[in-house]
């Protein structure tokens, strides 16, 4: 079979190619970044096609999981328990801090009210998508949130380093 070149087909054909290998990538269960394909994944053409928004290294962190979440600090050896530092109830996850932790509540609360109680990765990223505002409060959501968990994390990490024992 004869590799396509860039010079054989017109631009919006390009296009057409390149978001059907995305749609393909993003729904193959054997590659690394499940969270994150099953977020974009069901809502790729929404995510592709939409007019505002851009990520940002926040927002990746929510979608990747990477970052400061108890789960892949501890994964990292960063931290000595993967639990939540904040209500000690259950693993520090993504999902964890979007619906349950009540530490995050005023936060979650403006974040409800833009796209609405349902507050899995999928369901946020099909409401991101359709409007400049939804993408707004998750975008504010995420950094208010995971800035005072880098910084918690800075100041538990500053405190095993003057006190070890």
């Amino acid at each position: 079979m004869e590799t396509l070149m860039m010079s054989q087909l017109p631009q919006f054909a390009w296009r057409n190619v390149l978001r059907g290998l995305w749609r393909d990538h993003v729904t193959r269960a054997d590659l690394p970044g499940k969270r994150m394909r099953e977020a974009i994944g069901p809502n790729i053409e929404d995510w592709l096609d939409r007019r505002s928004g851009f990520l940002t290294f926040r927002l990746t962190q929510f979608l990747t999981g990477h970052g400061c979440f108890g789960t892949y600090l501890f994964r990292i050896n960063k931290e000595d328990t993967p639990m939540c530092r904040y209500c000690d109830t259950e693993e520090d996850t993504p999902e964890h801090t979007l619906a349950v932790c009540h530490f995050w509540a005023l936060e979650r609360g403006e974040l409800t009210a833009a796209v609405g109680q349902n507050l899995s990765l999928e369901n946020i990223v099909a409401k991101i998508c359709t409007s400049k505002e939804r993408w707004n409060a998750f975008s504010i959501f995420a950094e208010r949130v995971l800035q005072r968990k880098k910084e918690d994390e800075r100041q538990r990490q500053q405190q095993i380093a003057f006190d070890p024992g």
